[in-house]
């Protein structure tokens, strides 16, 4: 079986977990930080950019994982939390409470942050929902 140059076969994956060695691949290669593993999870990528906060949308399970990488990697202070239900997701509501969330963060948060950081998980990425929008409506209204 032939496979592309940047693609790894699933079986080559599982000795490749958060608690063995990571094999280095190229820079532009697609990468995915899994919420709740050590390691590269998806708050410590996300909160890499210094005076930063991270909006992390969700459903519970994801929430709580990301939600204890933070506070174990001293993020409690950067991170926020929104609950997605499956209502909210189905509904659409999503969208209006994360744009609610982020601009509760922004009026609210201290110091003030440079930047926001909206991070989903993989049910919203199926959903299509366009953060893109609500990411320039808030740039626009708190000029982060």
């Amino acid at each position: 079986m032939s496979i592309g140059a940047f693609s790894l076969p699933i079986g080559k994956l599982a000795g490749n977990n958060a608690h063995g060695p990571r094999k280095i691949v190229p820079s532009n290669c697609l990468r995915y930080c899994p919420p709740s593993p050590g390691g590269w999870d998806i708050t410590r990528v996300g909160l890499l950019v210094p005076e930063s906060v991270m909006l992390l949308a969700s459903p519970a399970c994801c929430g709580r994982h990301g939600a204890i990488s933070g506070i174990q990697r001293g993020f409690k202070n950067r991170l926020f939390l929104l609950q997605i239900t499956e209502v909210d997701a189905v509904s659409g509501d999503h969208l209006t409470k994360v744009r609610q969330a982020g601009a509760e963060i922004l009026k609210t948060a201290f110091p003030q942050p440079k930047a926001l950081t909206i991070c989903v998980t993989c049910i919203d990425d199926l959903l299509g929902s366009d953060y893109a929008a609500i990411a320039r409506r808030l740039e626009a209204e708190y000029a982060v």
